[in-house]
């Protein structure tokens, strides 16, 4: 934000509470902040901000975007952007929370296994999880979204991640009283953790939200970025051995039921997960020590794939001033249509099918 501004906004909220009238404006505030939240989910990303730009003066660089925008539900707004680290070990599953992110990543750990990285724009669900220690290349798509990182422990590349993009991290290792332990499930798969734990966090931290958070840039509803002239209706990721994801579309929806190894992919509520966009990228994935720690290199690039309402886009992607774009095959930056979005990071060699 302007610098100006938001040292004059700052003046106003603070006579606003001195002042007797300032329950009121704090109540006209709630109602504007209603009411905005409401045009940008009709009008969209692009058309709200080429609004506000021309009746309240916004300039380009301030551009901020809305969290979850487009899916006004009963939860309500938190501090910050929050991405958990959440395993995927059979002995992990179900998993608790993934059905209530905005933004779910999959990508490779050690021994062919992804992790779960949902992010959340709104108050966390009840419970999360299970958590598991962090990796740098995770710690690189935390730090897009100016997101709070929950983890349990790192490697010795992810901890120098957190370090060196100043990643607030909430690590179980030092902090375990905003985690607690499933006596239902046995170690390491039953570290969990949840909204009422996170809420008393951020309650205690210093800390503004940058209004340039990243998040991928999305279309109006009624304007879907995928043509339907190739319908899809299963698409298949193999991801490393004999661990395969599955969407399979659900036209009456117009979503993606997921599935791991054929079965449905089910939480502990027992709802099968769903995504209304996914976006495969390809990325130059190596084994890099005894262990079999990963690097996956989110700085150069690659292709993938755009799928949603039914259709297939080829696409490309860049990471430039630490926010990844997605391209057409003209160079020009594809929007994902409004909704949930799931985001298969997949080693290059890594066949995708579908039909």
């Amino acid at each position: 934000m302007n610098y100006r501004k938001y040292l004059a906004f700052i003046l106003i909220i603070a006579i606003s509470l001195i002042l007797p009238a300032g329950c009121v404006f704090l109540a006209e505030t709630d109602r504007v902040a209603d009411e905005m939240y409401q045009v940008f989910y009709e009008l969209g990303y692009h058309d709200f901000f080429s609004f506000y730009e021309r009746n309240f003066g916004l300039a380009v660089d301030d551009k901020f975007t809305l969290p979850d925008y487009y899916r006004l539900g009963d939860r309500q707004s938190i501090k910050m952007p929050v991405m958990a680290v959440v395993e995927n070990h059979p002995r992990s599953r179900p998993q608790a929370g993934l059905e209530e992110a905005d933004f779910v990543y999959e990508v490779l750990s050690e021994g062919g296994i992804t992790r779960f990285l949902p992010v959340y724009y709104r108050d966390l669900p009840e419970k999360v999880g299970p958590i598991r220690s962090v990796r740098d290349y995770m710690g690189v798509l935390s730090a897009e979204h100016g997101a709070l990182l929950l983890h349990a422990g790192a490697s010795e590349g992810g901890y120098a991640r957190i370090s060196s993009d100043d990643v607030i991290s909430l690590d179980e290792i030092s902090r375990s009283q905003y985690y607690w332990r499933c006596s239902d499930r046995r170690m390491p798969h039953n570290l969990f953790t949840g909204n009422d734990k996170i809420k008393d966090y951020l309650g205690g931290l210093d800390w503004q939200q940058d209004l340039s958070v990243y998040k991928f840039n999305f279309s109006k509803r009624d304007n879907p970025t995928v043509a339907k002239a190739e319908k899809i209706e299963k698409v298949d990721l193999f991801y490393w051995g004999n661990y395969l994801v599955s969407y399979r579309y659900d036209q009456s929806e117009n979503s993606y039921a997921r599935y791991i190894n054929n079965e449905p992919h089910k939480v502990e509520s027992g709802q099968q997960l769903t995504a209304d966009n996914i976006v495969v990228l390809h990325a130059d994935t190596n084994v890099i020590d005894d262990v079999g720690r990963l690097s996956v290199d989110l700085d150069s690039g690659g292709k993938g794939y755009l799928f949603n309402n039914g259709g297939k886009q080829e696409i490309s992607w860049t990471r430039n001033d630490g926010r990844i774009t997605l391209l057409d095959d003209d160079g020009q930056e594809v929007l994902i249509d409004s909704g949930r979005t799931w985001i298969q990071i997949m080693p290059i060699s890594a066949r995708v099918e579908y039909n």
